[in-house]
Formats: structure tokens, C-alpha cells, sequence
């Protein structure tokens, strides 16, 4: 075979490769964290889900399906910062999952649903109009604010709770708390 046509060979493959896997990308980088890292999230494009790591790594899964598309993770000390950019309007365009030490301070904003679950530390949460999920929290302060989505909240103990809805289903059950407020 000559070197034209290895070269010529390597090229198709390697389009092949690019056009089955479509325009998904999937990637990971991780962080080791003191005691209470502030963990900032922001998805313009799409949902979050934040869970325990079960150690002192703060890990970040990232995944996009557009290739406009924009990750842009910075790490300051104890804070990090996940946060996408990207050109093209849309919801489903990039997903992030965040595994974090459970005394993590949260602050996430996403286009999709947020998850979150399994902590002890302190969290403000928002969305425009897509679902908000809470479940387990023990000694902190959540702030969940949507202007359209519905707000699930459950086995949260021994914390004061602010729910705020313009409008959208307010759900809690399975907990004993300090305080709630509903505003609407």
C-alpha cells in the first residue's frame, strides 16, 4: 500500500469515527477540595445535576450536543466555576453532573432541570421554567427560585428553606424544617 493511499485510508476512518458519533462530546476533569469549596454552576443550555462525591474531589462531568458549544471550567482556590457558552439558542444543548464533598456552598443556574441531592452545606438554586428537584439536605440554608418550573423538595431536616415561584407547582414533603417561605 502506498503512502497516498494510507493516508487516503486514515482520513475515512477517521471521518467515519466523527460522523457515527454525531456532534456528542463527553469529557471529565477533576479537582481536590479544602473544607467547604464554593461550587458555582451555570448552564445556559441545558440541565445540572449535583451529587456527593463522597470525598474531597469535586469532579465535573460535561457533556455536549451541539458543537457550538462552550465549557468553560475555572478553579480559583476552593472555588469552581463550571459554565458553558455557546452561539446557538436551545435547552438540551449541553448537560453537566457535578460530584462534590457534601459541605459544598452551591450556587447553580441552569437553562434544564436541576437535580440536586445529599448534602450538608448551604444552596441557591434557579431555573426559568425548568424543574427544580431538592432531596436530602440536613443543617443548611436552600434558596430555590423559578419563575415557571415546578419545585420538588423532600427528606430535608433541621434547615431553613426559601422557595420562591412566580408561578409553577410547589411540592415538599418527608421533612422537618426551621422555616419555609413560599413567595409567589
Amino acid at each position: 500500500m502506498n503512502t497516498k493511499h494510507r493516508c487516503l485510508t486514515v482520513l475515512l476512518a477517521a471521518a467515519s469515527m466523527c460522523l457515527g458519533s454525531g456532534a456528542q462530546e463527553s469529557n471529565q476533569i477533576s479537582y481536590t477540595a479544602r473544607r467547604k469549596p464554593l461550587i458555582s454552576s451555570t448552564n445556559n443550555y441545558g440541565p445540572i445535576t449535583v451529587k456527593p462525591s463522597g470525598n474531597r474531589q469535586v469532579i465535573v462531568k460535561y457533556r455536549s450536543n451541539a458543537k457550538s458549544v462552550i465549557f468553560e471550567n475555572e478553579h480559583h482556590g476552593n472555588r469552581i466555576m463550571p459554565r458553558t457558552n455557546s452561539d446557538t439558542a436551545g435547552t438540551n444543548l449541553a448537560e453537566y453532573i457535578v460530584l462534590a464533598p457534601s459541605d459544598s456552598v452551591l450556587t447553580v443556574w441552569a437553562a434544564g432541570e436541576v437535580r440536586i441531592e445529599g448534602f450538608v452545606g448551604d444552596a441557591v438554586l434557579e431555573t426559568g421554567g425548568s424543574p427544580i428537584v431538592v432531596n436530602g439536605f440536613t443543617n443548611a440554608h436552600v434558596h430555590v427560585r423559578t419563575v415557571a418550573g415546578p419545585v420538588t423538595v423532600s427528606a430535608v431536616h433541621n434547615s431553613h428553606v426559601y422557595l420562591q415561584a412566580v408561578s409553577g407547582d410547589i411540592t415538599y414533603s418527608g421533612f422537618r424544617i426551621r422555616s419555609l417561605k413560599r413567595v409567589r
